[in-house]
């Protein structure tokens, strides 16, 4: 099946038709429904596949009868889903089939359920960096392995009708058509995406744009480490974020409050690479004027990496000026990761009279 045929099966499933398709609250009651359904050794194959057999014994299914008393719950004190057993969490998950970590997320929860063990669920892997003690599984893919070994037939279910196995076929279905593009968009590595238009318009129509985005983020702030980020700008912090769907990438210094609080950087988002300052209010003129002085020596980006001639500008609390389109999809090189450290370079030059503070 074609990219295109993917889209199109997405486009016209139900689930995307009636709204729940991008939301993470339904796959994650789907995947509750499908765990407390299963008979018990079907129950067990399901929790060893997601969350390993060792912490599948911490549920203590070798006690007779223990199965019975295993079941998974949706939306516990923050957790998007647990696995007790009797009133103990044993297990829990939090889903991210759209949206991105917070800070400390994860520690939060592990503080919160000492005993339990904990696994995040994403569409792509490698991307979250994760506390200890906390592992990460393909979403999609985990599901759909598992049902491709344990076809849905009547005989593995226990308290589940015809129709309750027809809604669980329909979300196997969705979950192999997701499965197949998160598997030849990150096979493209940081590669050129081939048919841009194809996967900009269909990740938007299903509105899963942000997440495909983040990865590829992610794939740029390898490359930056990789070339000694940290080595050459050991003050520069670095934030991957999502701000209300729109993920991006900012590298940036914090200045001391005795030169007026502030933060400069270069930040990527929605294919722009921006030169920003962030004062106190929209009407930081002390904010204003760093900007504008930064504006004016910065390095110029080359025509052939997207640089800009005429640079526009932004307002707000958060002010900045465009100095390349860097498109998302197009191949993310050394030259970008270049450009990107002779900008750091410069910025770090001019706060150079001021000391910075180190990135927490």
């Amino acid at each position: 099946m074609t990219i295109d045929d993917v889209f199109m099966k997405l486009t016209e499933h139900p689930f995307t038709t009636i709204g729940l398709a991008d939301r993470e609250k339904f796959h994650t009651g789907m995947l509750s429904f499908v765990i407390n359904g299963l008979i018990d050794d079907k129950k067990r194959a399901l929790l060893t596949e997601l969350w390993g057999s060792d912490t599948v014994n911490h549920c203590s299914f070798h006690e007779s009868k223990a199965p019975n008393s295993i079941k998974s719950l949706v939306e516990q004190n923050s957790l998007d889903l647990v696995v007790k057993q009797g009133t103990d969490v044993k297990l829990w998950a939090e889903m991210k089939f759209k949206t991105t970590l917070s800070k400390d997320q994860l520690s939060k929860y592990q503080k919160n359920y000492p005993k339990a063990v904990g696994v995040l669920f994403a569409l792509f892997t490698g991307v979250e960096k994760l506390p200890d003690g906390i592992t990460e599984k393909a979403f999609p893919e985990i599901i759909v392995s598992f049902f491709d070994k344990n076809p849905l037939e009547d005989h593995i279910w226990k308290t589940r009708g015809r129709d309750e196995i027809a809604l669980v076929r329909l979300w196997h279905q969705y979950l192999g058509y997701i499965s197949q593009l998160t598997r030849e968009f990150a096979a493209r590595g940081a590669e050129t995406i081939q048919n841009k238009s194809t996967w900009v318009g269909g990740l938007k129509a299903i509105k899963l744009q942000g997440v495909f985005q983040h990865y590829r983020h992610a794939k740029f702030r390898e490359m930056v480490d990789a070339k000694g980020l940290k080595g050459a700008f050991p003050d520069v912090g670095v934030d991957q974020f999502n701000s209300h769907g729109n993920p991006g990438i900012e590298f940036f210094y914090e200045l001391l409050p005795k030169q007026k609080p502030g933060r400069t950087g270069l930040q990527w988002q929605s294919g722009s690479l921006k030169l920003f300052a962030i004062g106190e209010s929209e009407n930081d003129t002390v904010r204003d004027q760093r900007l504008e002085n930064l504006r004016e020596g910065f390095p110029v980006i080359p025509e052939t990496l997207g640089g800009l001639d005429n640079q526009s500008m932004s307002n707000g609390k958060f002010k900045s000026c465009t100095v390349a389109n860097w498109n998302i999809m197009d191949a993310i090189t050394d030259d970008q990761v270049s450009a990107l450290f002779k900008g750091l370079s410069y910025l770090q030059e001019e706060h150079e009279d001021h000391k910075l503070v180190s990135p927490t």
